[in-house]
Protein backbone atom coordinates (compact mmCIF):
# COMPACT_ATOMS: atom_id res chain seq x y z
CA UNK A 1 0.00 0.00 0.00
CA UNK A 2 1.34 3.45 -1.18
CA UNK A 3 -1.34 5.71 0.48
CA UNK A 4 -4.61 5.99 2.53
CA UNK A 5 -6.92 8.40 1.30
CA UNK A 6 -9.61 9.47 3.05
CA UNK A 7 -13.01 10.33 1.30
CA UNK A 8 -15.39 10.82 4.06
CA UNK A 9 -16.11 10.52 7.99
CA UNK A 10 -19.44 10.25 9.67
CA UNK A 11 -20.92 9.49 13.12
CA UNK A 12 -21.53 5.91 12.06
CA UNK A 13 -18.79 5.11 8.87
CA UNK A 14 -15.13 6.09 7.47
CA UNK A 15 -14.74 5.89 4.12
CA UNK A 16 -11.64 6.32 2.14
CA UNK A 17 -9.43 4.54 -0.42
CA UNK A 18 -6.24 2.44 -0.54
CA UNK A 19 -3.69 3.14 -3.11
CA UNK A 20 -1.90 0.32 -3.90
CA UNK A 21 0.21 1.89 -6.93
CA UNK A 22 -0.07 5.63 -7.94
CA UNK A 23 0.55 4.96 -11.10
CA UNK A 24 -2.37 2.71 -12.09
CA UNK A 25 -5.37 3.78 -11.52
CA UNK A 26 -6.71 0.04 -11.32
CA UNK A 27 -5.15 -0.59 -8.15
CA UNK A 28 -7.17 1.02 -5.77
CA UNK A 29 -9.86 -0.26 -3.77
CA UNK A 30 -12.95 1.84 -1.69
CA UNK A 31 -13.79 1.08 1.15
CA UNK A 32 -16.09 1.49 4.47
CA UNK A 33 -15.87 0.73 7.47
CA UNK A 34 -19.30 0.89 9.21
CA UNK A 35 -18.79 1.52 13.03
CA UNK A 36 -20.00 1.49 16.53
CA UNK A 37 -19.27 3.17 19.74
CA UNK A 38 -17.07 -0.18 20.90
CA UNK A 39 -14.92 -0.07 17.49
CA UNK A 40 -14.08 3.71 16.78
CA UNK A 41 -10.17 3.41 17.00
CA UNK A 42 -8.13 4.40 20.13
CA UNK A 43 -5.47 7.71 19.43
CA UNK A 44 -2.84 4.53 19.71
CA UNK A 45 -3.97 2.42 17.26
CA UNK A 46 -4.49 5.46 14.73
CA UNK A 47 -0.91 6.27 15.74
CA UNK A 48 -0.02 2.55 15.11
CA UNK A 49 -1.80 2.52 11.63
CA UNK A 50 -0.13 5.98 10.62
CA UNK A 51 3.06 4.72 11.93
CA UNK A 52 2.74 0.88 9.94
CA UNK A 53 1.51 3.19 6.55
CA UNK A 54 4.19 5.71 6.57
CA UNK A 55 7.03 2.61 7.22
CA UNK A 56 5.65 0.94 4.15
CA UNK A 57 5.28 -2.03 6.49
CA UNK A 58 1.63 -2.94 4.75
CA UNK A 59 0.88 -4.45 1.17
CA UNK A 60 -2.81 -4.62 0.62
CA UNK A 61 -4.08 -6.22 3.40
CA UNK A 62 -1.04 -7.85 4.85
CA UNK A 63 1.71 -7.25 7.14
CA UNK A 64 5.28 -7.35 5.26
CA UNK A 65 6.51 -9.08 8.64
CA UNK A 66 5.26 -10.68 11.46
CA UNK A 67 4.30 -8.22 14.40
CA UNK A 68 6.88 -10.00 16.69
CA UNK A 69 9.57 -8.37 14.25
CA UNK A 70 7.69 -4.71 14.64
CA UNK A 71 8.92 -2.53 16.77
CA UNK A 72 7.54 1.03 17.98
CA UNK A 73 9.37 3.04 20.03
CA UNK A 74 6.18 4.91 21.49
CA UNK A 75 4.46 1.38 23.07
CA UNK A 76 6.38 -1.58 25.16
CA UNK A 77 5.46 -5.13 23.49
CA UNK A 78 1.91 -6.25 25.55
CA UNK A 79 0.40 -2.77 24.39
CA UNK A 80 1.67 -3.81 20.70
CA UNK A 81 0.41 -6.41 21.10
CA UNK A 82 -3.03 -5.52 22.51
CA UNK A 83 -2.90 -2.67 19.13
CA UNK A 84 -2.38 -5.46 17.13
CA UNK A 85 -5.25 -7.83 17.62
CA UNK A 86 -7.53 -4.68 18.07
CA UNK A 87 -6.64 -4.35 14.76
CA UNK A 88 -6.90 -7.71 13.04
CA UNK A 89 -10.67 -7.83 14.68
CA UNK A 90 -11.96 -4.91 12.66
CA UNK A 91 -13.67 -5.85 8.98
CA UNK A 92 -13.30 -3.49 6.49
CA UNK A 93 -16.37 -3.25 3.62
CA UNK A 94 -15.01 -3.26 0.08
CA UNK A 95 -16.69 -1.17 -1.67
CA UNK A 96 -16.88 -1.69 -5.88
CA UNK A 97 -18.74 0.86 -8.54
CA UNK A 98 -20.48 2.14 -5.31
CA UNK A 99 -21.76 -1.24 -3.63
CA UNK A 100 -20.53 -3.59 -0.64
CA UNK A 101 -18.87 -6.33 -2.11
CA UNK A 102 -17.01 -7.94 0.32
CA UNK A 103 -15.17 -7.45 3.75
CA UNK A 104 -11.28 -7.96 4.38
CA UNK A 105 -9.34 -7.63 7.56
CA UNK A 106 -5.30 -6.98 7.92
CA UNK A 107 -3.10 -9.95 8.80
CA UNK A 108 -0.09 -11.16 9.05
Amino acid sequence: MEKLEWINETENSIRGIVVYDKADLDERQEFVWKKSENEIPSEKLNFMIDKLISEKLLIGDKLIKPTAEIEFAEFDNSTKEKLFAELFNVGINMVDNGKETDMFYLHD
